[in-house]
């Protein structure tokens, strides 16, 4: 009877936690929901008085409309980026963050390897696209290779600066009690830098977003930087406003899921709140 009576107050408390942790999560997000809303009124009323033709700025009313009756087109144009997106991301964790680690770790490819990495960046990723193309052909492939080059070398970088911010004196502890490199590494070293690698992360993701849809701008068919090639192309400002509007609601997706994933890794940090706001709530600041 003890037995099931504990478990059920275990599942009670997991409910007021993820309660607690909602309304918090709530509490961040109402004053940007309220400042939204002021801005679609405000947006609104100024095209109506005004009475500026909608090929130039249209009403919210109309970009709703529209989207209501030609909603099914974009709904599958946006999971074709979400889809390329999804790739680009986990791609560039999965290089990022072992490069930033191996940069760490060796002082060689840190002085033989990295610099070449930052000058991977110096470029526009819309230079280096086209050739993508001619060396891969039209399809997906190009458009995950752009993003990934565009968006990896945010998380190697965080990943390198947030172990180099590791304290000595963490090091020389573990070392006196006799951790070898790799429990080091994973106890002691990766543990204090993940605040700094989930804030490449949260970056990563719009980045990874932005190469995906510059992509599309030159060798696809599909997804929603194909539709705006296509918008632009026939003058067409509703569908532009569908899908601009489309991409921040992916990218702020994007960037609530990183951030709830960091507020469950990191619960030595929690503060009963979800990192979604410009204030650091993990840190209490």
């Amino acid at each position: 009877m003890t037995d099931v009576s504990t478990l059920w107050n275990r599942r009670f408390a997991a409910f007021r936690g993820l309660g607690r942790l909602l309304a918090n999560a709530a509490r961040e997000i109402w004053p940007a929901a309220v400042t939204f809303a002021l801005v679609v009124a405000i947006w609104q009323a100024a095209v109506t008085l005004l009475d500026v033709p909608q090929y130039i700025l249209p009403a919210p009313s109309a970009i709703a409309e529209f989207f209501a009756e030609r909603g099914a087109t974009y709904v599958k144009d946006t999971w074709v980026t979400v889809g390329e997106t999804l790739a680009v991301f986990g791609l560039s964790v999965v290089i990022g963050v072992p490069l930033g680690a191996l940069a760490y770790r060796s002082r060689l490819f840190r002085r033989a390897v990295y610099p070449l990495l930052v000058a991977s960046q110096t470029f526009p990723k819309l230079a280096i696209a086209p050739l993508f193309i001619i060396w891969f052909g039209f399809g997906q492939g190009p458009i995950i290779l752009v993003g990934v080059l565009l968006t990896f070398f945010a998380i190697t970088s965080t990943t390198l600066v947030g172990m180099q911010e590791v304290r000595n004196e963490t090091i020389d502890l573990s070392r006196s009690i006799g951790l070898s490199t790799w429990q080091r590494f994973r106890r002691v070293e990766l543990p204090q830098a993940l605040p700094s690698i989930f804030g490449g992360l949260r970056l990563g993701t719009t980045l990874a977003l932005i190469g995906v849809v510059v992509g599309e701008f030159l060798g696809t068919n599909a997804g929603l930087g194909y539709r705006i090639v296509n918008s632009t192309a026939n003058a067409n400002t509703l569908s532009l406003f569908v899908c601009l509007i489309l991409l921040v609601v992916i990218g702020m997706a994007f960037y609530g899921a990183v951030a709830l994933v960091e507020w469950f890794v990191m619960p030595w940090r929690r503060r009963e709140s979800i990192p979604i706001s410009g204030r650091s709530t993990l840190t209490g600041v």
